[in-house]
């Protein structure tokens, strides 16, 4: 029942007043009411909010969304050439507010931290995209932070690794 017909509903129905404080009807009832549908309200908005528990696989997520190899590999590319031109910028915003800095100017230093730091964000974004397209994995983000060396993409994506053992080749000495 929503909140506004709960309401309509007590109020139409007309409130036993069991005291009153500057005009407010006081019933311990409807408090109590009120607060076992506001908790219920509160445990089904968190149970939502924990998400539904779909683990997915990186190639159940390429069937899903319909992905070819060549879309994985453009993918990769664009996260790579993304991942390589942010950081050239954050590099450049670093060193200008460290000039700005060292020079005594505040704002300077300032707008180039902050710059610095929209940049390492686009930065770490698009090598963790990469990163999971090159590994084929959807590993969690904690997980690529702790790996430092894959944190610069490379620009092509290698060869997809087979999975079957290869075969082979047994010799027959005659």
């Amino acid at each position: 029942m929503g909140i506004y017909r709960y309401i309509k509903a007590k109020t139409t129905a007309g409130a036993k007043r069991t005291g009153s404080a500057a005009g407010k009807v006081v019933n311990a009832a409807e408090i109590a009411e009120t607060a076992s549908a506001t908790r219920q309200m509160l445990a089904d908005f968190w149970a939502t909010r924990k998400g539904t528990g779909r683990c997915e696989t990186f190639q159940n997520a390429v069937v899903r969304r319909g992905l070819t190899e060549d879309d994985l590999r453009a993918l990769h590319r664009q996260h790579s050439i993304v991942a390589h031109a942010t950081l050239v910028f954050f590099v450049m915003a670093a060193a200008l507010g460290t000039w700005h800095g060292l020079q005594g100017s505040q704002a300077g230093a300032m707008a180039g931290l902050g710059a610095s730091l929209a940049m390492a964000g686009y930065f770490i974004r698009a090598a963790f995209r990469a990163a999971q397209i090159q590994r084929r994995e959807l590993f969690a983000f904690p997980v690529f932070l702790r790996q430092p060396l894959d944190w610069l993409p490379a620009w092509t994506l290698p060869a997809v690794r087979s999975t079957t053992p290869a075969k082979r080749q047994v010799r027959h000495e005659r």
